[in-house]
């Protein structure tokens, strides 16, 4: 199964490949949190093997992705909403 996250679409760096930069513009510059956002919805536990821990993040990124949040960046004063991505390589 191929690793799946969610990010902004304003986001110019990439989870799986930059995450040190991905979190820094998700959380320093914009103030997103898209990590504990993921956290929150996702049904996980220190009882789910690792593929089931996928899973539950998958099914989570799907819900917000199908939730199509938009809202306007404190940065770029553009609006911004949420893409699915996968990891490259995975597929």
């Amino acid at each position: 199964m191929a690793r799946t996250f969610v990010t902004t679409t304003d986001n110019p760096a990439n989870y799986f490949t930059q995450f040190d930069q991905w979190i820094a513009w998700d959380e320093v510059v914009c103030g997103y949190y898209t990590k504990n956002y993921v956290a929150r919805i996702a049904a996980v536990s220190s009882e789910l093997s690792a593929k089931e821990m996928d899973q539950a993040i998958e099914d989570a990124v799907d819900e917000i992705i199908d939730m199509d949040l938009r809202y306007i960046s404190p940065v770029t004063g553009k609006e911004v909403g949420y893409v699915k991505i996968v990891e490259p390589d995975s597929e």
